[in-house]
């Protein structure tokens, strides 16, 4: 019976060490103390916003952007959990903007923020409101676009890319000339 009872005591005493030994290891390699995902997020999961992720693009890349607030658009960090994370939203943008674009980008940038777009809050053919919408912005920087209308040629530009962090649905592509 002693050797039961000392058998059982010595169990406990390895279990809590264990545990102790574990919780040591998770708190000296993450500093934040934020759970990291092992595997990437599905619609089916949730992942935390880039003010709680090390791996997202800061948001002053938007917001000291002039060109950005130029064009009515405000940005706000994103606090609430989304289920799409940086690798799926940068897939989805490249989906949208092709090969052309996204091969030839000099870097490529993904923000999570709340998205207003003061000048058109309403999506055309929609009943989504851009307004404090929580949104990963893909932007493909330093890029040649085609013009539009009659001048033709090209233009050095940055292309963005406005996608549902929930959804994963691209909301709208916009660029401006950065030269």
């Amino acid at each position: 019976m002693k050797k039961i009872i000392a058998l059982a005591a010595a169990i406990a005493v390895l279990s809590v060490f264990t545990v102790s030994l574990a919780a040591g290891a998770f708190a000296s390699t993450n500093n934040n103390n934020v759970p990291e995902q092992s595997v990437p997020a599905t619609s089916e999961t949730t992942t935390l916003p880039d003010s709680a992720s090390s791996s997202s693009d800061s948001l002053n890349i938007l917001t000291e952007n002039t060109n950005f607030k130029n064009h009515g658009f405000e940005v706000k960090a994103l606090t609430e959990a989304v289920k799409l994370d940086k690798t799926a939203a940068i897939k989805k943008a490249n989906e949208s903007v092709g090969k052309q674009i996204s091969t030839k980008a000099e870097s490529i940038t993904a923000v999570s923020a709340k998205f207003t777009d003061t000048e058109t809050p309403v999506l055309p053919e929609s009943n989504i409101t851009l307004k404090d919408y929580p949104v990963w912005i893909v932007t493909y920087h330093g890029v040649t676009l085609q013009k539009q209308g009659m001048a033709g040629g090209t233009v050095y530009a940055d292309q963005n890319v406005v996608i549902d962090a929930n959804s994963g649905e691209v909301l709208e592509t916009f660029s401006y000339s950065i030269k």
